[in-house]
């Protein structure tokens, strides 16, 4: 996992650097009237160094804050599968109640700590790549910088989401498989155990989620891409229209 995001950072690394240093600033000759001075493309050739040097760490951050999202998230669904496919073939004890407790204050945790940045990220790889696509179907950018930040949806939107999903999915089978487990052979307070298990993992809280968008789950993933395809259609139509006058 960790290497497909370093070679999917430096794929993108290599596009935008590509944008900035071949592609002339065609808007810029536009708006003057005139061809760029030496100066100005002296400036633009400085400034390209410290835009690389930008953008190569803000990958390098990004990059390695989402595998970090992904592996947290999937360890703890994996986690409560273990406990669920024991609760469903074994006795419960105080242990699986407290091993429950644990995942659950683990995954609030994580939330607490990632929730600041996982909203800018979220919203900047569903915002760019609409953005880009948008001025290349108007003609107002090259199509490399669609090229480069297209991809964001599926490489950073679709997994969180997918991998949201799972834990939501993995905490709710805790309380399907307890409530299929061997009760006839326990005494009344371990059934009110699993009882207090049951509950607790049919909750909503201690789940991955955006501030702005909900839980990211499928049915989010689903609601988002909707959205997402019907501004696309939207833009393709008013160009269409726009070639037809």
């Amino acid at each position: 996992m960790r290497w497909f995001f370093v070679v999917h950072a430096a794929c993108t690394e290599v596009t935008f650097v590509y944008t900035l240093s071949v592609v002339p600033p065609s808007w810029a000759e536009r708006a003057v009237g005139t061809p760029l001075e030496t100066e100005v493309w002296t400036l633009r050739w400085g400034c390209l160094a410290l835009q690389g040097y930008g953008l190569l760490a803000g990958l390098a951050a990004i990059y390695t804050f989402i595998p970090l999202v992904l592996q947290v998230t999937m360890s703890s669904a994996d986690l409560l599968d273990a406990l669920a496919r024991r609760l469903e073939l074994s006795k419960c004890e105080p242990k699986d109640a407290a091993m429950l407790s644990r995942l659950h204050q683990a995954c609030l945790l994580a939330d607490a700590t990632v929730s600041d940045i996982t909203f800018p990220v979220v919203f900047a790889s569903l915002l760019m790549p609409l953005i880009s696509i948008a001025q290349a179907l108007s003609g107002t950018v090259d199509n490399m910088d669609a090229l480069g930040t297209a991809p964001l949806f599926m490489t950073i939107t679709v997994p969180l989401y997918l991998v949201g999903d799972m834990l939501e999915r993995a905490r709710h089978g805790v309380a399907q498989s307890s409530a299929k487990g061997p009760w006839l052979d326990e005494p009344p307070r371990v059934r009110l155990l699993r009882c207090a298990i049951m509950l607790g993992a049919g909750g909503r809280g201690a789940l991955l989620r955006c501030g702005g968008l909900g839980l990211l789950n499928r049915k989010g993933l689903v609601h988002v891409m909707r959205s997402w395809g019907g501004f696309l259609q939207a833009m393709a139509n008013l160009r269409r229209a726009n070639k037809q006058v």
